[in-house]
């Protein structure tokens, strides 16, 4: 092989590693681009700060969900409605060819139904002013939903106070 070919390959590699993690970089953005919603949490876990400055937490809507899934069910994906509380709870199972918006697809686990959010990260800066959290309107996730019904988490509020948009 000659130097020439070499640089061809070398090059074409490049061309191909740009445009597939480039293709998949923006698919991602813009996935998390959509509408934000809302989402309640329960079942919080601030001593997890310790170990990882993060909030553990439940989304309401996996309760929710679990009320309303078929026993034998490996996947649901659930109906979100807006709540006079202005926060989106789970409002039915989606059925075939429903096209409720926003919806939510989760899985069943161990321990119920799972929507692969559990955490949220905050700076260590303001880890102490996690200690206690209240449940109610003013404590919920903001998060976009993609096209597939998966949520991505945006801010925590707790106790009507952003974590994740502090300085």
């Amino acid at each position: 092989m000659n130097l020439l070919s070499t640089k061809r390959i070398l090059l074409a590699m490049l061309i191909a590693d740009v445009v597939i993690f480039g293709g998949w970089i923006a698919h991602e953005e813009i996935s998390r681009k959509g509408d934000q919603i809302k989402l309640p949490v329960e079942g919080y876990d601030p001593r997890d700060l310790l170990s990882g400055h993060y909030v553990r937490f439940q989304l309401t809507a996996a309760r929710e969900a679990q009320a309303l899934a078929l026993p034998d069910a490996k996947e649901i994906a659930v109906c979100l409605e807006r709540s006079s509380d202005g926060l989106y709870h789970v409002s039915r199972v989606q059925s075939a060819g429903d096209a409720c918006k926003p919806f939510l697809i989760g899985s069943r686990g161990s321990t119920g139904i799972d929507f692969g959010i559990h955490r949220f990260y905050v700076d260590e800066r303001i880890a102490n002013e996690v200690r206690t959290v209240q449940a109610g309107s003013n404590t919920y996730l903001v998060a976009t939903i993609d096209l597939r019904g998966t949520a991505h988490p945006v801010d925590l509020v707790i106790n009507g106070n952003s974590l994740g948009r502090q300085q």
